[in-house]
């Protein structure tokens, strides 16, 4: 029988929080009033989307380190199935229905966070992120701070010698990558946010668009699905051959801007990155080193600990403070 790895390698992600109106006070102090106020697992538990439930089901207070959180996703009463093993004298398995134990649920997935001051540390287990923010929100309008509960946002912060080597570097090229089914959920949301602006990375979205329209008269291809198994992918480059021609090679103008609008277009795709957490993406410096989304926000990989379909959770928090530690060495914090 196979046995689940006693260690998985989790990526822990720095973020910072803002929100409106954002004065002096810190969601540290925030939160920490909350819960010292609502003290039980039921007051900590709260409706999250699709029929789920968003519970905090560990929070710790770490002196001269910050608030811990294990933060869990479940749908109450819901049951999952189970296969007979392989057998060398059967020819089909039975599926059953298991219940959890009474005064159970199942999880669908948690996520570990750290928060110190505005500088939030995140470590996720079967969810994203947003669940542990879906939380946090929900958590701040039961304790009346409305305004920092509506608005209150997670921002990845880029790493400086990405940025410095892209301005010293130049860049050669720009790789967009997104599935077909990706690239159309990408225009869907520009188009229902019609106030904000075009990005670099909206470019995937507008193929798929061209590609729906090119087949809107075709019955079994006008809609793209999800189990496409088609891929967008874009090359924007600077082109060295033409550049090199005798012609050319004269004009000392020639492809300058063209340059500059690939190092000003990497420059959007990282602000972008940071702000919204796009993936899909390469960028190409002039001495051909590949950047890929993980490498330009702050984060580390660590090996945790895991515990059934979760992680460990002593050792998840003891994870998330060693690279709080990291952070606070390198000057990376927030004050």
């Amino acid at each position: 029988m196979g046995r689940r790895p006693a260690n998985k390698v989790k990526r822990l992600m720095y973020r910072r929080a803002s929100w409106t109106n954002q004065k002096k006070e810190t969601l540290e102090n925030l939160l920490k009033k909350c819960h010292e106020t609502y003290k039980t697992t039921a007051e900590r538990t709260f409706k999250g989307l699709y029929g789920t439930e968003l519970q905090c089901a560990k929070y710790i207070q770490k002196e001269e380190i910050g608030l811990l959180f294990q933060i869990a996703s479940y749908v109450p009463g819901q049951s999952t199935s189970a296969i007979q093993e392989s057998s060398k004298s059967t020819t089909t398995s039975g599926i059953t229905e298991v219940t959890a134990p009474t005064g159970n649920n199942f999880l669908d997935g948690d996520v570990f966070v750290l928060i110190s001051g505005n500088n939030v540390i995140i470590m996720q287990s079967g969810v994203r992120e947003s669940v542990a923010l879906n939380y946090f929100s929900k958590m701040l309008n039961k304790g009346g701070f409305t305004e920092a509960s509506v608005s209150v946002e997670f921002h990845g912060i880029a790493q400086r010698d990405k940025i410095k080597m892209i301005k010293s570097q130049g860049v050669k090229s720009i790789e967009l990558d997104a599935s077909l089914y990706e690239a159309s959920l990408m225009q869907l949301e520009k188009e229902t946010k019609k106030e904000r602006e075009t990005k670099i990375l909206d470019l995937p979205g507008s193929v798929a668009e061209t590609l729906k329209q090119v087949f809107a008269k075709d019955k079994s291809l006008k809609e793209i699905t999800e189990k496409e198994n088609v891929n967008i992918k874009l090359s924007i480059s600077f082109d060295g051959k033409e550049a090199r021609k005798k012609v050319n090679k004269k004009d000392k103008a020639f492809g300058v801007v063209g340059k500059s609008r690939l190092k000003k277009a990497s420059e959007l795709i990282i602000s972008e990155c940071v702000e919204e957490s796009y993936e899909g993406f390469t960028i190409v410096t002039g001495d051909n080193n590949r950047i890929k989304p993980r490498e330009i926000v702050v984060s580390d990989n660590y090996r945790v600990k895991t515990f059934g379909n979760s992680l460990d959770q002593d050792d998840a928090f003891e994870k998330l403070q060693e690279y709080f530690a990291q952070l606070q060495h390198r000057g990376t914090l927030a004050e």
